[in-house]
Formats: C-alpha cells, structure tokens, sequence
C-alpha cells in the first residue's frame, strides 16, 4: 500500500524533473507529503495516517491557504472517510473537513470559504451525493467555458466513487493499482483531461501513450459478491464540476 502510494501517486505528482529523467517541470508542492529523493532526510513520505492524532495535522495542511488539491485513499462514506468500521482507529468526517474549510451550502447556494480546484476520494460512497463536493467547495455542475469564465476561481472538479469500491487486498493487487495510479496521475501531469485521465486508467488496454501498460485491476473494476454468486458490485467514478479540466487549465467540451 505505502509503495503503490508513494511512487505512483506522490512522486509523479511532487517529484521536480531531474537530468537523470523522471519528475516534472511543473510539480506540485505538498506541506503533508514528499517525494522519494527528496533532500534533507524527508525522502518518502505517503501521507499514511496511523492513528486519530494526525487527523489534525491533515486537517491543517487541508486548510492552509495554498492547498487547494487533495486525494485521498482509503475507506469512506457520504460522511467519513477512515480506516473502515471494523478498525475505527481513524476518521475524518465530512462536516471537520467543511468547517475548517468555510465551506457551506446554505439556502441552496454554495457559500465558498476556500474552494478546491481539484479532488479525488478514492473511496467508497463519496459521490453517492455531493456532501463531499461541497465540503471542498466544488459546485455540484460546470458544464461549460463560458460557466467557468463566469464563476471566480476558475475550472474545478471532484471525483468519487459512487456505489462501493473493492480495495486491493493482497500484496499483488496493490502492484495492480499501482499501475493504475501511475496512468491516472501520469496523465494528469501530462496535461490530458480529466475525463481522459479516468479512461485510460478505467480501461485493461489504455493505449498511447501508454500503451506499454496493461492494467489488471483498472478503476470502476466490478466484483462479485462473495456471498450471492451471482450479484455484482459496479461502482463507478462519479465526476462533479467540469470534466476537462487539466493540469494547468481547461480545455472545451469535445
């Protein structure tokens, strides 16, 4: 879990580009994160929270001025997101996360404290409905240019599951993933959509440019119940905001 995470999300999205190759001219910087090669003895670090007593330091990097993307992976819910019910050691609700952000939604309007540009819950349930979209102040539809040009702070997107995830649950499975992850973030960084960031990654056969990679255990991936044979779980990747928005901007609707 900590490899899938740390190489194939925090490295592509933090790691500054390097002679040797790798990394990115137009990086990301993270105040609860960092990147494998990183100086000063700070190298690799996933954001792994172990316990109830740094739910707090994330909850202050969330709300730091600057931060205004965040991804998440893990258990979750329309109103938590943790380590699941059975171990309850951790648990972020989705009214902490609003508050600390002065984000509301009042009167059918959506009161804005300190809007995200871009979040991904890669969790269950986080886009069954969209408490967790107006918790980082992402308005629920933009569907086009001219919604962006209108509203201030410009393109934004949330992405959650909408149904419930079967997580990796061997050492194999999370190798899978982190296949994924690479594609998805790789694309981002890149400068694709997000709509094209969820299709290579949802997809076995992604193709250019990465049509070196086959993904075995692609996102929106359905599963059996173990318990009913013949009933499967089909979560799907729900897209709140504007669907192309990229790393640095927007592009149209195609």
């Amino acid at each position: 879990m900590h490899d899938a995470i740390q190489y194939s999300v925090v490295d592509n999205l933090l790691s500054p580009y390097r002679d040797g190759g790798g990394g990115s001219a137009d990086y990301y910087d993270s105040t609860f994160n960092q990147f494998s090669y990183a100086p000063l003895g700070q190298s690799g670090i996933a954001g792994y929270i172990p316990d109830q007593t740094k739910v707090q330091g994330l909850i202050d990097s969330l709300s730091d001025y600057f931060t205004r993307n965040f991804y998440f992976d893990g258990h979750g819910g329309t109103d938590n997101l943790g380590d699941g019910p059975n171990r309850g050691l951790v648990r972020i609700d989705v009214d902490s996360v609003a508050n600390a952000l002065g984000n509301s939604y009042q009167d059918y309007q959506l009161v804005r404290g300190h809007p995200y540009r871009f979040v991904f819950l890669n969790a269950c349930d986080t886009a069954d409905n969209n408490r967790w979209c107006h918790a980082f102040g992402v308005w629920s539809s933009i569907l086009t240019a001219d919604d962006i040009t209108d509203w201030p702070d410009g393109a934004q997107a949330f992405v959650g599951f909408h149904g419930e995830v079967r997580g990796a649950s061997s050492d194999e499975e999370w190798r899978q993933l982190s296949q994924t992850y690479t594609v998805f973030f790789g694309a981002w960084m890149q400068g694709y959509t997000l709509d094209q960031c969820v299709k290579f990654a949802s997809s076995n056969h992604p193709g250019a440019p990465f049509g070196n990679y086959t993904l075995e255990f692609p996102l929106s991936t359905p599963y059996q119940n173990p318990l009913k044979r013949n009933y499967w779980y089909r979560p799907w990747l729900q897209v709140f905001g504007y669907h192309w928005i990229t790393r640095g901007g927007y592009a149209l609707p195609p």
